[in-house]
Order: structure tokens, then C-alpha cells, then sequence
């Protein structure tokens, strides 16, 4: 346990409150892996927890205190019983004082072990017992807890896969019956599940539940790749799971370099990674073709916009530069000054 998350909840304790590690971090230190998964639960309310950490850097979010150091958080909830759901997801709350009572709303039995600042085990949902065992096990009704955030289906696939645990048979039976509600889930919440399987290399158990429909992914013939965007483009036939600008901007560049005919230009066009890419998926030698291009950017180009301007003022530096690299990549021009400038003197015969 890090000597900070000690002090913080030596602090919390100190102004007569309740509090616990909870969840990841002793799931973790009970099967002998390393974390810095701290999560922490206590009876002192957010306004509370506000006053004592305000010095901290902080973010309050649903009744939630994060505080921020350089290497890990620490989150710190207070005990709630959760009052109602919008999109599958918890909106609003209510605090309570019972430790016991705020983990029932907990998802799985190996979620629920507590530690004390001293290290002592608090369990008092029979965690431990699953945990050794080897069992993801919902905490109280499997129907209520799938009803209640279907995601829950997909952390119960991820925490399998990541612990090598199988499922309690009423968990399985409770997928089934309750996989379609996948659907009403918004891409964003289930990606940052999926990931983890792709990273991984665990797709295979999405399929043993059948879930491809649902989650409107391609999980036939599953190939990984060492960059886990490629193995997203490759299971994610309409881009649903694709949300940046950026990661949009990458998968229309590999889509128009793979239905293209991998001339110079393309290349050139598409850049360095997605080349990489391409090449992770089709054939290896486009990197060695992109390697030995004449130029790889704009700015390779021996001649500079100062001298260009000088030699066209009237026309538009950008068209310019685009004749010069067309000529360039397919071998026409070299790419040297004197060579430049004669191709450019000759242009003003044309423009």
C-alpha cells in the first residue's frame, strides 16, 4: 500500500469517518498481483472530503473525490445506494452509513473485500471465498445486476479473462438472458471494455457467449496486431467504436491506401503509420517502398515557400508544392535546387 493512500485515510479516520480500500486493489494484493488500483469508500460525505483534501489536486464527480499525484489516483466514494439509472447508467444517489449496505450496490463478490489502513481484511459478502475459488460472482440478484447496467456483462468477460476465473453458472444464464441489452449501451462505455480483451488477446471469449451481434462487431477469423487500433479497424467493419477525430482521420487514410494501387503517391500520402499499418495487414514490403521514397513530408522538398512566392506570387504556394511532389515521387523531377527551379521556370510556360 502506498504510504500516501495510508495518510489519507489516516486523515479521513482522524475526523471521525469510516474508511476502506475497496475492490480492485485488494482483489489484486489477496491473489499476489501488483496495483495502483486504489479505490476508497467512506461514510464522510464529498463536501466533507472536499474541506480535508483541499489542498490536494482534486476532481468531484457523482459523488466521487479523485485525488491526482504524478504516478497514480486515488478515488474515494461515500457510501450511497444508488437511486436511479439513465442510459443503464447511475445518476443519482443517496448517501448512506452502512459500509455493508454500499457494497451490495457492488457489482461482483471479489469486488466487495475491504482493507483497513493497517492491512486487516474486511469481507463481509464472502469475497474471499469466491476469490479463492475462482468464481466472478454477482453481488445479490444476477437479474437485477444485468437489468441495472448491462456493461456489468462485459467487466464479468473482462475480469475472467484477466484473472483466469470462470463464471458463476447463474452469471452465464444471466448473460443470455440479458445480452441484447448490450444494444442500449453507449459505444464509449463498452469500448473501454473491449479494450482491455483486445489488449489481451482475449477476444475468443466474447464469442463464447455469442456476443458479436450484439456488440455489432466482426469477431470471425479474430487476427491481433502489435498496434491495437488495427485490430479495432479490423473488428469494426462501420467505425462505431472509432470516436476521435483523429482515429476517424487514420481509418479513412488506411481504407483509401488499401483501395488504392500502393503507387509513390499513395504512399506519400498516407505517411508512416499508416503505411505500417497497411503493411501489417497486407504485405510488408510497402513499409521497405514508403522507406525509399525520394521524400516522406512537404518540408523534404529542396526549395522553400519564401521561393516559391518569389518566382509565383499570384498563385497558390499549395497547388505549387503538390505538382512538385507529384513530379518528385514519380521519378520525373530530383530533388535538388538547381533541378526545382528549372522545373519551375518551365511551368510559367503553362500556369
Amino acid at each position: 500500500m502506498q504510504l500516501k493512500v495510508k495518510e489519507i485515510m489516516k486523515r479521513i479516520q482522524e475526523n471521525g469517518y469510516e474508511c476502506y480500500i475497496v475492490g480492485g486493489y485488494v482483489r489484486d494484493y489477496l491473489l499476489g498481483i501488483d496495483s495502483n488500483d486504489y479505490d476508497l469508500c467512506t461514510n464522510a460525505h464529498p463536501d466533507v472530503l472536499k474541506e480535508l483534501f483541499s489542498t490536494y489536486k482534486l476532481l468531484q464527480h457523482y459523488g466521487t473525490i479523485t485525488l491526482l499525484f504524478n504516478t497514480f489516483k486515488v478515488e474515494i466514494t461515500t457510501y450511497r445506494k444508488e437511486l436511479k439509472y439513465h442510459k443503464r447508467k447511475p445518476i443519482q444517489y443517496l448517501f448512506i452509513d452502512s459500509l455493508k449496505e454500499d457494497l451490495y450496490r457492488r457489482d461482483f463478490t471479489i469486488n466487495t473485500i475491504c482493507m483497513d489502513k493497517e492491512g486487516k481484511i474486511i469481507d463481509l459478502l464472502n469475497g474471499r471465498r469466491d476469490l479463492d475459488n475462482k468464481i466472478i460472482r454477482c453481488v445479490g440478484d444476477v437479474d437485477n445486476k444485468l437489468r441495472e447496467d448491462p456493461l456489468r456483462i462485459l467487466r464479468a468477460l473482462r475480469f475472467s479473462a484477466y484473472l483466469n476465473f470462470k463464471l458463476d453458472p447463474a452469471l452465464e444464464r444471466g448473460i443470455q438472458k440479458y445480452k441484447h441489452l448490450l444494444r442500449e449501451l453507449s459505444y464509449e462505455r463498452k469500448k473501454e471494455e473491449i479494450s482491455y480483451l483486445i489488449k489481451w488477446k482475449r477476444l475468443d471469449i466474447l464469442n463464447a457467449y455469442n456476443l458479436s451481434e450484439e456488440l455489432e462487431l466482426e469477431l470471425d477469423d479474430i487476427k491481433y496486431y502489435n498496434d491495437d487500433f488495427l485490430t479495432w479497424y479490423t473488428i469494426n467493419p462501420n467505425w462505431r467504436y472509432l470516436f476521435t477525430h483523429y482515429e476517424v482521420k487514420i481509418a479513412r487514410s488506411l481504407s483509401a491506401l488499401l483501395a488504392s494501387s500502393f503507387l509513390p503517391y499513395d504512399l506519400y500520402n498516407a505517411g508512416l503509420y499508416v503505411t505500417s499499418l497497411a503493411s501489417q495487414l497486407i504485405d510488408t514490403r510497402l513499409l521497405d517502398q514508403y522507406n525509399k521514397l525520394p521524400i516522406k513530408k512537404r518540408q523534404d522538398i529542396n526549395i522553400t515557400v519564401v521561393e516559391l512566392i518569389k518566382l509565383y506570387p499570384s498563385q497558390k504556394v499549395g497547388r505549387l508544392y503538390h505538382l512538385l511532389e507529384e513530379a518528385i515521387l514519380n521519378g520525373t523531377l530530383p530533388n535538388q535546387k538547381d533541378a526545382i527551379m528549372s522545373y519551375l521556370e518551365n511551368l510559367k510556360h503553362t500556369l
